[in-house]
């Protein structure tokens, strides 16, 4: 799992791009067709202007991969079991790392791992975002990375169901999660991912996690 072991990295190129932001990763057998497909989907949908101003978007923030990472290691963090996460009063949404330690803890599972997915799905919703929330891309960035940092923990959990619902049009989330857990041998937490079970933690953890990426990327910018 070479690029999955990576976590979130800066965008390198066009391809790079897509494979990042739909999550289809080789690691679980999400690349191949499947990315070329998603590739195509979004060529025949986008303008190349448009597609060109999105991957140079990408790459313009300097606080977006080491805040995904500081995010992550608190969140995807299996050496611990507490579910309370960064950015919500309650435990409606569980921490990641906490849903899925005693799993992981079995399946000896690497606490990096889990962070590692936990990074690329910050990642993959943060450049989904930034392709179809136009309202987004144009604002300036903040200078100061802590007061994104205070900002970006504050607002990670409330982001709006619409703009959730935009991003499940972009990346493979469900896909990416039912695969990692699957063959990293978390089998309990796979089955429950699978049928989607409403009182598992890892299922309400899922649902939270979603929307982080879109948080960090309207925060990192001023409102004007």
């Amino acid at each position: 799992m070479e690029l999955l072991d990576q976590g979130a990295q800066p965008i390198s190129n066009r391809e790079d791009l897509y494979r990042r932001s739909g999550l289809f990763f080789d690691d679980l057998e999400m690349g191949g067709s499947f990315l070329e497909e998603f590739k195509q989907n979004i060529e025949s949908n986008v303008p190349e202007a448009d597609l060109q101003a999105w991957e140079d978007e990408t790459k313009r923030s300097v606080h977006t991969i080491p805040l995904i990472k500081r995010f992550s290691a608190i969140e995807g963090d299996t050496n611990n079991t507490g579910l309370k996460g960064q950015g919500r009063m309650s435990t409606a949404y569980p921490r990641m790392g906490g849903a899925l330690s005693a799993a992981a803890n079995k399946a000896r599972v690497p606490s990096s791992r889990v962070i590692s997915a936990v990074e690329l799905t910050i990642h993959a919703g943060y450049l989904a975002s930034l392709l179809v929330l136009e309202s987004i891309p144009p604002k300036p960035f903040r200078t100061d990375t802590e007061v994104v940092w205070e900002k970006f923990v504050m607002e990670s959990y409330a982001v709006p169901n619409e703009g959730v619902e935009m991003l499940w049009g972009v990346a493979a989330f469900q896909e990416f999660w039912q695969r990692f857990l699957t063959q990293t041998g978390m089998s309990k937490p796979a089955r429950e991912f699978q049928a989607q079970k409403r009182k598992s933690s890892i299922v309400n953890s899922f649902s939270g996690l979603i929307g982080v990426g879109l948080a960090l990327a309207a925060v990192e910018r001023e409102e004007v």
